[in-house]
């Protein structure tokens, strides 16, 4: 990655994958990610 890049990487209690994204998260892909977060941490 560049300086300046992202990228976010969500993981399961296993280790299984559950989102990436390279680069800028758009406002739905913000809301997605805390959702996936919040089932998760459940």
């Amino acid at each position: 990655m560049r300086e300046k890049d992202s990228a976010i990487i969500l993981l399961d209690k296993t280790g299984k994958v559950q989102f990436v994204k390279e680069g800028q998260l758009t406002a739905a892909e913000v809301q997605e990610v805390i959702e996936r977060i919040k089932q998760l941490s459940q």
